[in-house]
């Protein structure tokens, strides 16, 4: 079953190969500690072979080249060409040129801090560990290092290898279910050398910061892709222009929506800024996509202009109507007439 889950994942997306290679290594260290290499060995060949087959059935360009298209996956996967530049830090840069700090700075922005908090605690429990125990427990502690190991090696790789990553960290989401299991690693760390008082309290602590983000993702839906962390809003100043925002532009059709409640014409002309706002037009219902005419960009005889303010700033000829707002943060803009 392990074998074909790993296929399974590997053709979903190659960085899955980093189960494999935690997967060999541990069964080497089994054969080591425990000497019995004939059962892990065949153990480990009736793996790879799952795997390796899986992943070759459930990736059809796989079947005109396992070997060269594998690689040369790899080898896409970690110099993606995007020349396309990126919002950081109120600097347009060019995402083959981002610094290594990229991914790090997004995600200490955007995760909560409670999880932060349990993550860094984590992360601190797990390096006290590896000096407290014997090199034999270490070893032995296969869920943990497993666990370290997976959340943290994609980050890593992505860093050293200079790979190209864009519109934040939603390339590594995946690694974020392991960066919580790391968390609770530190709060279970934690509780164990805090006072029943103490223990109490921590409680309490994760009740309310799993209540208020409940009330936040309640009051801001469906635009939760949107978050900062209130130490980020409180730290860095007009973060709105200090980051990408709603790059995919997913607040487009709610906007769309709104205008076409409010403006009872029967053909509105409206132009967007970049692409998602005329994709957000084809995924409403008939009759009021039927109602919208689409206009080019530059176009200025559309009624009305929306933008979700990705590499620009508001229209400097148009009156703005109504804006979408994320913790006062505008995420998009419905804008009227263009003015001579």
């Amino acid at each position: 079953m392990h074998g074909i889950c790993t296929g399974m994942l590997i053709a979903i997306r190659i960085v899955g190969v980093l189960i494999p290679v935690l997967t060999i290594a541990y069964a080497i260290l089994f054969m080591i500690l425990y000497k019995e290499w004939k059962r892990y060995a065949s153990l480990l060949l009736v793996y790879l072979v799952f795997s390796v087959g899986i992943t070759i059935a459930c990736w059809p360009v796989l079947w005109l080249g396992p070997a060269h298209h594998f690689v040369q996956a790899f080898a896409e996967m970690k110099k993606y060409h995007w020349d396309a530049t990126v919002l950081y830090f109120g600097k347009q840069i060019k995402a083959t040129e981002l610094p290594w700090h990229y991914l790090p700075v997004w995600i200490a922005i955007t995760t909560p801090l409670l999880v932060t908090f349990a993550l860094l605690t984590g992360l601190l429990a797990y390096i006290v560990s590896l000096f407290r125990n014997s090199w034999i427990c270490f070893l032995e502690n296969y869920y943990w290092n497993g666990i370290v190991f997976l959340s943290l090696a994609p980050i890593l790789s992505i860093i050293v290898l200079h790979s190209v990553v864009y519109d934040g960290w939603r390339h590594v989401y995946f690694v974020y279910p392991l960066l919580v299991m790391l968390g609770v690693y530190g709060i279970r760390s934690l509780i164990t050398i805090l006072p029943s008082w103490a223990q109490f309290g921590m409680g309490i602590i994760c009740c309310i910061q799993i209540i208020s983000l409940s009330v936040w993702i309640f009051v801001n839906h469906p635009y939760e892709q949107v978050y900062f962390n209130p130490l980020a809003q409180k730290r860095i100043p007009h973060i709105e222009q200090q980051f990408e925002l709603d790059y995919w532009g997913l607040s487009y059709k709610q906007e769309l929506e709104y205008l076409a409640r409010t403006d009872h014409q029967q053909t509105i002309s409206i132009a967007f800024q970049n692409p998602p706002g005329e994709l957000n037009v084809s995924a409403l219902p008939i009759t009021l996509r039927q109602r919208f005419a689409v206009r080019n960009e530059h176009d200025t005889t559309a009624q009305y202009f929306m933008t979700n303010y990705r590499w620009t700033g508001p229209p400097g000829n148009r009156k703005l109507l109504h804006q979408i707002q994320v913790d006062g943060i505008p995420i998009l803009g419905l804008y009227g007439p263009a003015t001579p």
